[in-house]
């Protein structure tokens, strides 16, 4: 999920893209799965709950992609069913992309992702690259460190070994 803040209203709407890079792709040599949710088009359903709040969300499940778009799934333990509505989009290749038009000018961009741990617990790095319009703008770096949990549907503990979402 992507949330952008609005600026001043004098900034034009540009075209947002994460795209997995070389870095991501150099975890699979070591036999690693890295799963990275990113950015795509605005959801604020009729009817949605909760206050108004000044930002736009986007999912990347709603953008264009190039990566694998996971079905919605409950099934405890899983990326999908860790993620908001369910579904997400899954970048484990060097080049795929979710890439989305912004609805509105912004001044930033937080994107919620997941990668497995290492198997020793000592977390995993990586890199998504953000394009606006085109053009590079920055890669930002990504950890498993503090974004996984383990367990299972009654309790949840630090064992990486054990899977889980």
């Amino acid at each position: 999920m992507i949330a952008t803040r609005s600026p001043s209203p004098t900034h034009h709407s540009p075209l947002i893209v994460a795209t997995a890079t070389q870095e991501v792709a150099s975890t699979l040599a070591t036999n690693t799965h890295v799963t990275a949710v990113t950015i795509p088009t605005a959801s604020n359903p009729p009817g949605s709950r909760g206050a108004a709040v000044p930002w736009i969300e986007y999912e990347a499940e709603n953008g264009q992609t190039n990566g694998e778009t996971l079905l919605p799934d409950r099934t405890f333990g899983t990326v999908a069913a860790e993620s908001s509505g369910r579904r997400a989009v899954k970048l484990d290749q060097a080049g795929e992309y979710v890439q989305f038009q912004s609805t509105g000018p912004a001044n930033s961009v937080v994107v919620r992702f997941v990668i497995p741990d290492s198997e020793d617990g000592q977390g995993l790095e990586a890199t998504i690259s953000l394009y606006v319009d085109n053009v590079f703008r920055q890669k930002i770096q990504l950890t498993s460190k503090y974004a996984w949990s383990y367990g299972g549907e009654e309790e949840t503990f630090n064992v990486p070994k054990a899977g889980g979402a």
